[in-house]
């Protein structure tokens, strides 16, 4: 009789423990090997943070299993992921990660780079990091999705980019084949522009657009690069009518737009001096033009105009800013030259640190698989899809044009759906650039005065001070078949 109490008894405990709840999750099913390894079965009735891929403050990783990840670089990019790699470190201590560290391979080589991920997955490692070249990289998902390895990819081998195309008139570097989280530089360039324009009219309202020029200074040999010059013309067609209509021809401009070609810049040239010429060549004749205003493509060519803008005589009636700012630009702006260089982009990449540790820990956990990640930041026009290519098969490194089906859509082979999250883009400017940097050694390195990068400031305590988490931008889904339609 106490036998069979007892049986009932542990049915009945059986009962309740497995049983649903709102606070409890069930087991899900990982993702293909097309997504780099499956994502591990969830594990029966323990809770998951908020939103998978991003750190919960509130939440007790020690409740799942601890983890074990390494990051993996191949030789040509080892010196530029140090930071990253301690970023790592300090996210994994705060999620009960056991993070084995940075492994470079030995060789810049496939097999070295192979050989390594081989000797992480032989000592049970549960996920990996990977950041390097596409073709030595690439060959390494397939062993890790066999040996049950969750992986994530960094963003420069997010693509199929042997296979880049045109959708509509965007430039797209080839179809996503894992989700991934970074820069835009369509979205970056276009708030600038919007910070040049307001600056002129705080600072000049009383100067007609007639007087005032806008100078891009980009390269029309890098696709993703000329765009953002045809949208910059574009924003300065509609700041005033008086400047015509717009056109992708990089030779017919509206009045008062000059784009300062880079690519004309020789190979071993100096792009400084390079850049500094091609400003003076457009401002010095132009001297009816009261106002400069010049987006530029890095800190170099922010450096070149400002150093012609200086030599003219115009630094206070400029506007500079740099789409692309380094971990330098600290360095370059505490000289105090180059005033007319004002703003800046920053989104240094050991911010992304957070999410890539956490988007790989839900993998692992199995809170999601590559492609219901971060479902909020899937593009329904650039998720992975496989189109089908105008002619026989896809020209490689060649950019193909989408066939159309009969309602005037691309045909689509294979459907996926990878996201391809923003972080945010934080404009500074020379008031609060220390402050920013000096943040970002706080946000990515916490206690860990070590690492910190910018000794030099002041410290700074509060972890919201700066945009470390973007929101969708309102046109976030819109097609360019869409926008050209309604153009």
């Amino acid at each position: 009789m106490l036998l069979f109490i007892t049986l009932v008894l542990l049915v009945a405990l059986t009962t309740a423990c497995s049983g649903s709840g709102a606070d409890t999750i069930g087991t899900q099913e990982g993702g293909s090997k097309r997504d780099g390894g499956d994502a591990k079965e969830a594990v029966f009735n323990l809770p998951f943070p908020v939103e998978a891929g991003y750190f919960d403050r509130d939440f007790d990783y020690m409740q799942h299993e601890r983890f074990k990840v390494a990051y993996l670089v191949t030789t040509g990019v080892a010196n530029v992921c140090i930071n990253f790699g301690k970023a790592l470190a300090i996210w994994a201590k705060q999620m009960n990660i056991d993070y084995k560290g940075m492994y470079v391979s030995t060789e810049n080589s496939k097999m070295s780079f192979m050989s390594l991920a081989q000797t992480q997955i032989d000592l049970g490692i549960d996920g990996i990091i990977f950041d390097g070249s596409d073709d030595k990289v690439e060959p390494i998902f397939e062993m890790c999705a066999e040996a049950g390895v969750a992986t994530w990819r960094c963003t420069n081998i997010s693509r199929d980019t042997m296979n880049s195309y045109m959708y509509g008139d965007t430039y797209v570097a080839g179809a996503l084949i894992y989700p991934f989280i970074g820069g835009e530089i369509m979205n970056k360039s276009n708030l600038g522009i919007d910070i040049l324009l307001r600056w002129k009219e705080k600072e000049y309202p009383d100067v007609p657009w007639e007087k005032v020029g806008m100078i891009c200074i980009g390269s029309s040999s890098y696709e993703e690069e000329f765009m953002v010059v045809l949208s910059v013309k574009k924003k300065w067609c509609d700041a005033s009518p008086s400047f015509g209509s717009y056109s992708d021809d990089p030779k017919n401009n509206p009045m008062n737009f000059w784009f300062a070609d880079m690519s004309t810049q020789s190979i071993m040239g100096d792009s400084l001096a390079f850049t500094e010429r091609l400003i003076s060549e457009i401002v010095e004749p132009n001297n009816n033009i009261e106002v400069w205003l010049i987006p530029a493509a890095s800190d170099i060519c922010a450096m070149g105009a400002a150093d012609a803008l200086k030599k003219q005589r115009l630094s206070e009636n400029a506007c500079i800013y740099s789409i692309f700012s380094n971990y330098d630009l600290s360095k370059i702006w505490d000289t105090d030259d180059y005033s007319a260089w004002r703003y800046a982009a920053c989104d240094l990449d050991i911010i992304m640190a957070e999410p890539t540790i956490c988007a790989l820990w839900a993998l692992m956990a199995g809170q999601c698989t590559p492609e219901t990640l971060w479902p909020q930041w899937v593009k329904p026009w650039d998720k992975g899809d496989v189109f089908e290519f105008e002619g026989d098969k896809p020209r490689v490194n060649v950019v193909n044009t989408l066939k159309l089906g009969s309602d005037g859509k691309p045909i689509v082979i294979e459907e996926h759906s990878y996201a391809q999250a923003l972080f945010p883009t934080n404009w500074i400017d020379r008031e609060r650039y220390r402050e920013f940097f000096a943040w970002l050694d706080f946000y990515a390195f916490d206690d860990d005065t070590e690492s910190y990068i910018y000794n030099e400031y002041p410290r700074v305590y509060d972890i919201d001070l700066f945009n470390a988490r973007a929101t969708v931008p309102d046109d976030y889904y819109r097609s360019p078949l869409e926008f050209i339609e309604v153009m």
